[in-house]
């Protein structure tokens, strides 16, 4: 491939970068930057779900178990740190509100500075939000 040349939808996961020979100097796999990750896999007990990701509205931890709301308000249950999923989940959608909660800012309706900060989600369900985090959601949510 010389550069220049358009991609294919075979090279689309591929970009190479050239040098002043036209031999590619470096391999750059770069299918989560032009494919987005659009699902997620979820183990619950003896059940794999595929889920889309745009249909989480948010995630809640207890006692280390994560409850995984919809926004058709079902809930998946699994095993697995709030840590990991959030590295899981495209950061321009979803926030970390406070240490055990990550919500996704398409499903935000509203936003509650005081008495205590909080959100509101689509179906009226209210997620606190940490005081060390609120000058971020407030930054990350007007920008959305």
């Amino acid at each position: 491939m010389a550069f220049g040349d358009a991609f294919d939808e075979r090279d689309s996961a591929r970009f190479f970068v050239l040098n002043h020979c036209q031999r590619p100097l470096v391999y750059i796999n770069l299918i989560h930057i032009i494919m987005p990750q659009e699902f997620l896999i979820v183990e619950e007990k003896n059940k794999i779900h595929k889920i889309k990701i745009s249909d989480i509205a948010y995630v809640v931890c207890e006692d280390y178990v994560l409850t995984i709301t919809k926004t058709d308000n079902s809930q998946l249950y699994c095993c697995k740190s709030l840590n990991s999923l959030e590295n899981e989940l495209p950061k321009k959608d979803f926030f970390r509100v406070s240490r055990n909660a990550l919500v996704n800012l398409n499903a935000v309706v509203t936003f509650c500075k005081r008495p205590c900060p909080r959100i509101i989600m689509k179906n009226d369900k209210e997620i606190a939000v940490s005081r060390r985090n609120v000058n971020d959601f407030v930054e990350k949510y007007t920008l959305l």
